[in-house]
């Protein structure tokens, strides 16, 4: 860089063909909401500074960043694609279905069984849930029209959530409640 400080024009701007650009991060694949949606702000972020323009060109340059089971999952998509089953040509529709493929569908459940104890703690693990979910509308847009559910269902929990293992009587269907005698 101290060699491009000797270089730098008298009004300081520097121009753009002179500074490198950090490619993202490789997605490889992880049901992690958070690595998946970094990923895609990362890949935003590049395409901005380096001036995509075709979507075309993004679809292209944002699956050479996939590896493992990401790669492969883009394999068995472009194969699709190839075969005239599925259109994947914008990259909208890119995020759409890496969301639909790798984002935790049970991230709701696993939140409410590992961070809920009290009142507050609810409220702190809803706002959570509300940030991570509300750049994936795209998401619940699909649960919302998937058959046989609406976007209000989710599936049922036990009513023994939050309380310990001796919390009463066992609670399985084929064992009779009455003791013999």
């Amino acid at each position: 860089m101290r060699a491009m400080a000797n270089q730098v024009p008298v009004g300081g701007a520097v121009p753009v063909t002179k500074v490198k650009v950090l490619e993202p991060k490789p997605f490889c694949g992880v049901r992690d909401a958070k690595a998946l949606e970094n990923f895609i702000f990362d890949l935003e972020q590049y395409f901005k500074t380096i001036n995509t323009i075709t979507e075309e060109v993004k679809v292209t340059l944002a699956t050479m960043y996939l590896c493992e089971d990401a790669k492969l999952w883009w394999r068995s998509r472009y194969m699709d694609i190839q075969e005239g089953r599925c259109t994947i040509d914008i990259w909208d529709v890119l995020k759409k279905e890496l969301r639909l493929q790798f984002f935790p569908e049970n991230v709701k459940i696993l939140a409410r069984l590992r961070y809920v104890q009290d009142l507050t703690s609810a409220y702190a693990v809803a706002e959570w849930l509300f940030d991570l979910t509300s750049d994936s509308q795209d998401i619940r847009r699909h649960q919302s029209s998937s058959p046989g559910r609406n976007r209000n269902s989710c599936p049922s929990f036990s009513k023994d959530v939050g309380r310990g293992k001796d919390s009463g009587r066992d609670r399985r269907p084929y064992q009779s409640n009455i003791e013999n005698t």
